[in-house]
């Protein structure tokens, strides 16, 4: 007697959970693929966001540095303008055309022979630039003005800058007109700085009295990084 054959079932318990399992298992790689999408775009979006930044970070830099660079050199047209009006202006006063890096002048306002003496850092303890003596290792005493009817004034100059104390003294040597207002005047050319003035220092000057004179004023020179400063010390 013949046996039946069971009928054959095409889709088994056993396949319909490893089917299960497939689709479960290509769910969650989609699901893994669109997170790290979803990271890539937002990771790509900050990137954008900080190179956006950064370069406009970079603009503002620029366009200030350009700024600072303009001013700049508005300053330094204006400084060699400055240093080169005053030094055309000196060299038409004194016929001197020297690299001069410090001035003091005097006028007086009467016909009067009066003598312009400075002691300078280079100068002995007891010896000055005057008339008699009229150059130091750095400096010069431009010529001795002798009761002039119309440049009333004398000029020291120094060529080479030498901190220390500057002594500017005035003497009447000479005249009948009484007391004399003396105006000193001090001019530093610090190399490519801003050409420094110091404001007039104005004297009674009497006669009679022996040299060197009166003291006008004291000026240190010093040495500021790589330029230099010029101060008035008070007497």
């Amino acid at each position: 007697m013949s046996q039946r054959r069971g009928e054959i079932q095409v889709f088994s318990v056993s396949f319909l959970d490893v089917l299960s399992c497939a689709l479960g298992g290509v769910l969650l790689l989609l699901l893994l693929n669109m997170q790290s999408s979803e990271q890539t775009i937002t990771t790509e979006s900050r990137l954008r966001q900080r190179a956006e930044r950064d370069r406009n970070n970079a603009e503002d830099a620029k366009r200030k540095a350009e700024s600072e660079r303009e001013v700049a050199d508005r300053r330094r047209r204006e400084a060699e303008a400055e240093r080169d009006e005053a030094k055309g202006e000196l060299a038409t006063l004194t016929g001197f055309s020297v690299p001069l890096t410090l001035v003091f002048q005097i006028n007086w306002d009467k016909q009067a022979d009066i003598d312009l003496w400075i002691k300078d850092p280079t100068t002995a303890q007891n010896s000055y630039v005057y008339w008699n003596n009229p150059k130091s290792k750095i400096g010069y005493l431009m010529r001795d003005e002798i009761e002039a009817k119309d440049r009333q004034w004398e000029i020291y100059f120094a060529v080479d800058e030498k901190p220390g104390v500057y002594e500017v003294y005035a003497h009447y040597f000479s005249g009948d007109s009484g007391p004399t207002t003396v105006t000193l005047q001090s001019v530093l050319y610090p190399g490519q700085q801003r050409i420094q003035r110091q404001q007039d220092v104005v004297a009674i000057l009497p006669k009679g009295k022996g040299q060197p004179g009166q003291l006008l004023a004291k000026f240190e020179l010093k040495q500021v990084g790589t330029g230099y400063t010029l101060t008035r010390i008070r007497n």
